[in-house]
């Protein structure tokens, strides 16, 4: 299995954050880019973030990479 990472946005307010959204990042082992945000969308993490938009295609998530 490889490491893949996800970064992603919350907003939380902290005294750091941009406009209340701060970015955050956690990673997974997982076969492949679609097995790892599977994993990230069972987490407790996913089910703390709403969606930024009203739209279906607006997401929290903003990039997946495989670590070397």
């Amino acid at each position: 299995m490889e490491k893949y990472g996800i970064s992603y946005v919350k907003k939380d307010n902290h005294k750091d954050s941009y406009d209340g959204y701060s970015l955050y990042i956690r990673f997974y082992k997982a076969n492949s880019e679609k097995h790892a945000l599977c994993k990230f969308e069972k987490s407790k993490f996913y089910k703390e973030i709403p969606e930024l938009g009203a739209c279906g295609d607006c997401s929290n998530v903003r990039s997946v990479w495989k670590e070397d």
